[in-house]
């Protein structure tokens, strides 16, 4: 199975090829150059070398980059972050506005302290974890950028696919994806993905800038690819949405850290954000021709709301929703990959 058939669906929406590179390169910007071959994206440090410095301010590890460095025309250098409106969470403008270039995979919080929090891949390298944080705090407004730090045993890694959880003591807990054991991707030789294991971890944050990397594997799958974590608690039990290509996945936990297999949820739309709503039920966003939504009272059983969310434009992803509602309006955070990264992708 090569890379572009893993991640093969109806539409461009779950073609997310560029995850992959995307690791590589952050790795890339943090060390200088770093080939495929023979490494992976979690490498044991020595117990004196700090995986990444402490920050105590907002600002980003590295210079922007102006060029695509990992020469993907649909990687996150090419895709930026976007925001909509609705009273109602179903029926939004259409009119979204951009907040971040080159990003993607967005995830949107409110902390303790009232502000929002953006987690996304970053796209033009600024960040050593791989991942960056824009926070506001005038209900989405305006943003504040800079990079997340991730402290790990780890002196080489690099995550993707964030996805926040506010914790009960005020916290904030950052699920994401990382990777072992690929091979070589150069001379056009695509990755292996049999051969990797894929990783869904977690790190803790007071600040929702610096994180410490918990213990263990929240989730993982060898040899068959999963991305995009989404984690709710849902009538006493944890619940994480994955997806594997179009098809969405849902496994379960008693404490939110060690998941466990449960059932497949929809073959056809996956990517999601689960949020609660009125009356005791649920609302899961995914991807499907731009972003459409389904309602459950337990998680496991959905039905879809009639109509489609945010639209998506002709040679154009729309992708990675991510809702929070601020008192009576619901604010849609959401990856938008433009025509012009599309056009050579048939």
């Amino acid at each position: 199975m090569n890379e572009e058939q893993v991640k093969s669906a109806p539409n461009k929406s779950f073609i997310k090829q560029f995850r992959w590179p995307l690791i590589i390169l952050t790795v890339m910007v943090a060390i200088g150059l770093l080939g495929w071959g023979g490494y992976s994206w979690l490498s044991k440090k020595s117990p004196s070398t700090p995986a990444t410095s402490t920050a105590t301010k907002l600002k980003f590890d590295q210079p922007t980059s102006n060029n695509d460095i990992s020469s993907d025309p649909n990687g996150p250098f090419y895709h930026q972050v976007y925001k909509d409106v609705s009273s109602d969470g179903l029926n939004f403008t259409g009119k979204g506005t951009m907040i971040i270039d080159k990003a993607s995979v967005p995830d949107v919080v409110k902390g303790s302290d009232g502000k929002l929090y953006i987690y996304a891949v970053d796209g033009a390298g600024r960040s050593n974890s791989g991942v960056m944080v824009a926070i506001s705090s005038d209900d989405g407004a305006t943003w504040k950028q800079g990079s997340v730090q991730i402290k790990s045993e780890y002196k080489e890694m690099s995550a993707a696919d964030p996805q926040a959880i506010l914790q009960d003591d005020g916290s904030i807990r950052l699920f994401y994806l990382t990777a072992t054991g690929l091979p070589d991707k150069k001379n056009g030789v695509p990755v292996n993905i049999s051969q990797g294991t894929f990783m869904i971890k977690s790190a803790l944050s007071e600040d929702g800038i610096n994180f410490i990397e918990e213990k263990g594997i929240r989730y993982q799958s060898v040899g068959e690819q999963i991305t995009d974590p989404d984690v709710i608690k849902i009538n006493g039990k944890w619940y994480m949405y994955l997806a594997k290509g179009s098809e969405l996945i849902a496994t379960v936990s008693t404490d939110g850290i060690t998941f466990e297999f449960l059932q497949s949820v929809r073959k056809d739309g996956s990517v999601s954000k689960t949020v609660p709503i009125d009356n005791n039920q649920f609302r899961q966003y995914f991807c499907r021709n731009g972003i459409s939504s389904a309602t459950s009272n337990n998680g496991l059983n959905w039905t879809d709301d009639p109509g489609i969310r945010i639209k998506q434009a002709n040679n154009e992803t729309v992708c990675d929703p991510s809702p929070v509602k601020i008192d009576s309006v619901w604010l849609m955070i959401y990856k938008v990959e433009p025509a012009q990264s599309n056009a050579n992708n048939d």
